[in-house]
């Protein structure tokens, strides 16, 4: 699977899926939890500002959406409702969508009634931008700022209950030295 889409694929089992039993523990490794404002291996430089500048532009059309699964975590804070409204994954997930209702209440009381977490972000990854997107972190506005945590309406709201569980001790935040899913 591309762009850590396992992890996100755990969160997605844990939040939405009917199964006997419940989902316990929840572990991710570099997933895009809040997104990714940039192609993989391409955040700096001349070259990498244009590509990203045009991957902008599409991203939240319905061909890039239907045919390039990656757009689905592509989430530009400067073009908020664009990405609220436009993409088909990420914003449903994280409980963005102002439709609100039972659907939005089980998919948080799922995830915030699971046991434990870890949440494992890499220092030099170089697939997910931010980096810090793995812990639930996002941009601010001005695209390059990396807020804390705690510092967001989608955690202060708890819009899936990661506020819920970090409060509660059950989640933990690890860093490993090395590239995207690269560890022994």
């Amino acid at each position: 699977m591309g762009l850590s889409q396992g992890g996100l694929l755990a969160r997605y089992m844990a939040e939405e899926c009917e199964m006997p039993g419940k989902v316990r523990n929840v572990l991710t490794m570099g997933g895009p939890h809040m997104g990714v404002d940039a192609i993989p291996g391409c955040f700096t430089g001349v070259l990498c500002d244009i590509v990203n500048f045009m991957a902008k532009q599409v991203v939240y059309t319905s061909f890039a959406q239907n045919w390039f699964a990656p757009a689905g975590y592509f989430r530009n804070v400067q073009r908020y409702d664009d990405y609220v409204q436009g993409s088909t994954f990420l914003p449903a997930l994280n409980n963005e969508q102002a439709t609100g209702g039972e659907f939005s209440e089980l998919r948080k009381n799922s995830f915030s009634n699971i046991n434990q977490a870890m949440l494992v972000m890499f220092e030099q990854d170089s697939v997910i931008y931010p980096k810090e997107s793995a812990w639930f972190q996002s941009l601010a506005e001005d695209g390059k700022t990396v807020l804390p945590l705690n510092a967001t309406a989608f955690y202060q709201d708890d819009y899936i209950g990661v506020k819920s569980l970090n409060e509660a001790g059950k989640i933990q935040f690890v860093s490993i030295d090395g590239d995207h899913l690269q560890f022994s």
